[in-house]
């Protein structure tokens, strides 16, 4: 089978060089580099989102783990405080978007992925606005 496009016969990048090779040190010189933030310009701003594992847990019950949303305030101190907690909030990721905390959570039995559930909180109290489970035989 013939290789085409991206490699020469010799299997360096036709472009820019392969990474060793002066070619590939002149490009990565002359890239600009990006300024870091400035973290003092966070500091006392608060986050909010989920929180889905934390030490001061050790010990709770699978049934009264305090999934849900908190918030996080910047500063020297990790400070993480529930705004609204429930079992169904175990979200594998979140979101702000559109006034609403969106999350998904994955859907298993017995280890094997069959679906996502899908969950949109109102901003204002995180009452759920909007659900959706989806079944992992047409797409996740």
């Amino acid at each position: 089978m013939r290789r085409t496009g991206g490699c020469s016969a010799s299997g360096t990048p036709e472009e820019g060089g392969a990474p060793g090779t002066e070619a590939t040190a002149a490009r990565t010189q002359s890239e600009k580099i990006v300024p870091q933030a400035d973290i003092a310009a966070y500091q006392g701003r608060t986050f909010y989102g989920a929180l889905n594992n934390s030490d001061a847990w050790d010990g709770v019950g699978i049934g009264s783990v305090p999934y849900g949303v908190y918030t996080f305030t910047m500063g020297s101190e990790a400070d993480f405080q529930p705004v609204s907690t429930n079992l169904v909030y175990n979200f594998m990721a979140s979101a702000f978007s559109r006034d609403c905390l969106y999350g998904v959570q994955a859907l298993s039995i017995m280890g094997a992925l069959n679906g996502a559930r899908y969950q949109a909180l109102d901003a204002e109290n995180f009452n759920t606005v909007w659900e959706e489970m989806s079944d992992g035989s047409y797409g996740i």
